[in-house]
């Protein structure tokens, strides 16, 4: 929520609403009011692990001895116009909190409010609004975190950022069954909500509404950035809070699209395969949260936010009936410091021949292997370059040069006689 008060005269008072999005599971499309507004942030149920026995709401040990499933009564998305609800996903079932001290204290809708018996401090509940609960907590820690690190109040939609952006995906595997698929998905959303990686020491980038994009077709651009630690993926999560929508049509109002360009792939926002960005697909058109996972490897990738659709008042303190900002959050990733240098081994290229490359880059210790673009008479191809010796930001590679018909991404850099040819490594300003 971008103004609490809505009164211009004192600026905006943002918060971020957290709602439970209900208990009508496990059907699809049992995502319920207000959890399913899209600039809220709305919660779906884990289970928790306390083997107490069955509570007085009928939530039983099956429901609570698997912190990877879902809650079998938690509701599950999408809304009825097809965006991904919930956003997240919390434990939500045996939850122990503190029992009211009123005197006019009746329990209504705590499944036990006494737990464990023989004391008036504690109760025990189950339901997606315990997960929502968590999830605010959580909201709380990434509020402290963002302001100690870059010395300022997050937006409302940074802080949605960065709880999607670290949650965990409940997608099964060998090593944890779940009963939901990778996310994102009408199960768990973008994953259970986890504080460790929410404040851990990994590297980030940010861009919290300080770019506005004011007309269809505009892009801005965040480029090169370099994953720190390479064996890992990196997650780059895009949100924004969306003009008002009308009752009458659908929610969404200015769509913005994520692309993500690495080693000679794009990524768009929200298209997935077991839990990692595939390249292709199409623009995410309904959902103001978008979200690329590369997969471990990337070492330089750059990032666009392009305008599809401004059609509404996105940022009502600025002058102007159509406009649109956003929070960007990306984890594992850092701008490039160092200038880094890249050059062939001979002044000249032969056709018919293979030609080495060297590059040179500090930012760049330790990756063992990057890529970088050469390009030439319209080819453009990708090489492959080791760290030789390891460790040192020195990177050998090469490519076979011929003539003939440019076939891009073969592996053959196709040129001509007096063709000039570029190799391209991605840097920063200094």
């Amino acid at each position: 929520m971008r103004d609490a008060n809505r009164d211009p005269r004192d600026g905006d008072q943002g918060f971020l609403p957290i709602f439970s999005v209900g208990n009508l599971g496990p059907p699809l499309l049992t995502v319920t009011w207000p959890g399913t507004a899209k600039n809220v942030l709305g919660v779906g149920g884990s289970e928790g692990f306390r083997l107490s026995g069955t509570d007085g709401c009928g939530t039983g040990n099956g429901m609570a001895d698997n912190a990877n499933q879902i809650l079998l009564i938690a509701s599950r998305g999408p809304t009825a116009d097809g965006r991904l609800k919930p956003d997240l996903v919390a434990p939500s079932s045996h939850i122990s909190s503190l029992a009211s001290t009123s005197l006019g204290f009746t329990g209504v809708a705590i499944c036990d409010p006494y737990f464990p018996p023989g004391q008036r401090l504690l109760n025990l509940s189950s339901g997606t609004s315990q997960g929502a609960a968590h999830v605010t907590a959580a909201a709380a820690l990434a509020t402290e975190a963002y302001r100690g690190w870059y010395g300022e109040m997050p937006s409302p939609a940074m802080i949605k950022a960065m709880l999607i952006n670290s949650a965990r995906d409940l997608g099964t595997s060998i090593q944890a069954p779940s009963n939901s698929l990778n996310k994102p998905n009408y199960f768990q959303g973008w994953g259970r909500v986890d504080t460790g990686s929410l404040v851990d020491n990994r590297a980030r980038f940010v861009s919290d509404q300080k770019e506005l994009l004011t007309g269809s077709g505009e892009v801005r651009s965040f480029a090169p950035l370099v994953a720190e630690d390479p064996s890992k993926p990196v997650t780059v999560t895009l949100v924004w809070t969306d003009a008002p929508g009308t009752p009458a049509g659908w929610a969404w109002v200015n769509d913005l699209d994520l692309v993500v360009e690495s080693n000679g792939a794009t990524y768009l926002g929200n298209v997935f395969e077991g839990g990692l960005s595939v390249p292709g697909g199409k623009a995410d058109f309904r959902n103001n949260v978008e979200e690329v996972v590369l997969p471990a490897g990337a070492s330089s990738f750059s990032i666009t936010i392009a305008a599809a659709n401004i059609a509404g008042d996105g940022v009502p303190a600025v002058s102007g009936e159509t406009d649109q900002d956003f929070a960007l959050y990306v984890s594992n990733a850092r701008a490039a410091r160092h200038r880094g240098e890249v050059d062939f081994e001979r002044n000249e290229v032969v056709c018919g021949a293979r030609s080495a490359l060297r590059l040179t880059d500090l930012d760049l210790l330790g990756y063992g292997r990057i890529s970088i673009s050469v390009e030439s008479n319209g080819d453009r191809e990708t090489v492959l370059m080791d760290e030789i010796p390891s460790g040192t930001g020195h990177y050998i590679g090469s490519i076979d040069i011929a003539q003939g018909t440019a076939r891009v991404g073969d592996g053959i850099l196709t040129t001509t006689d007096s063709a000039p040819v570029r190799a391209i490594h991605l840097e920063p300003d200094p």
